[in-house]
């Protein structure tokens, strides 16, 4: 039987580069002065951050 840890590992590394990526747009937009923007995108990031962990860690069952 075949496991899908590895199908789960890319994309646990796909969440953690959209995740670096909306971080860094939070902190260009918070630099800029656009808070509805960087509220979003960080928002977006930690979510992008809990699904890469989930992903990342260690199976269950």
């Amino acid at each position: 039987m075949r496991t899908a840890r590895p199908r789960y590992r890319a994309r646990g590394i796909l969440f953690v580069a959209i995740c670096v990526g909306m971080l860094a747009i939070a902190v260009a937009a918070g630099r800029a002065g656009e808070w509805i923007v960087t509220l979003a995108a960080g928002a977006i990031g930690l979510w992008m951050a809990d699904l890469a962990r989930r992903d990342l860690g260690p199976r269950r069952g």
